[in-house]
């Protein structure tokens, strides 16, 4: 069934959104109007991320896990105030990584993890502030890391 246009609309001034488990297939392009820290939308049917994503300027955590999402759009760069995101199991596998991941300077957490993922934009290295860094199995044998970050890695 999915999530209508205004039940985005109705969350706009909350600090947490939650659409866990809602069968949303598509997020509207209002997703940028959103004023939340926190945004869940695990388990559902997203496909795609719109463009607008990037104007969320007060997201903190945002958790996309259990999707069916096969891209990042650049725009995730946009997200100065990031914390934490959640990417994990999803269908990252055809088009890597946007190296604009490595503009997210607050990022502490990064969840790759249940992914199909060959490969990872060099300006992960840029994200000073990383503690947790999840990554899918098929990295652990093929990425030769040269960072000097306080990760840990979970592989």
């Amino acid at each position: 069934m999915g999530n209508s246009n205004s039940d985005f609309s109705k969350q706009k001034n909350k600090e947490v959104v939650d659409f866990r488990k809602q069968g949303i297939a598509e997020l509207p392009n209002t997703i940028g109007t959103l004023k939340c820290k926190t945004l869940v939308l695990a388990e559902n049917d997203i496909s795609t991320l719109p463009e607008q994503i990037g104007q969320m300027t007060n997201i903190e955590v945002l958790d996309l896990s259990t999707n069916r999402i096969n891209f990042v759009p650049p725009e995730i760069g946009q997200l100065k105030t990031l914390k934490e995101l959640n990417l994990s199991t999803n269908k990252l596998f055809l088009v890597p990584i946007t190296p604009l991941i490595g503009q997210l300077r607050n990022l502490i957490k990064l969840d790759l993890s249940n992914n199909q993922l060959d490969e990872l934009p060099a300006t992960l290295g840029e994200l000073v502030n990383l503690l947790t860094l999840d990554l899918p199995k098929t990295l652990s044998r093929c990425c030769p890391w040269s960072w000097a970050i306080s990760a840990v890695w979970r592989i």
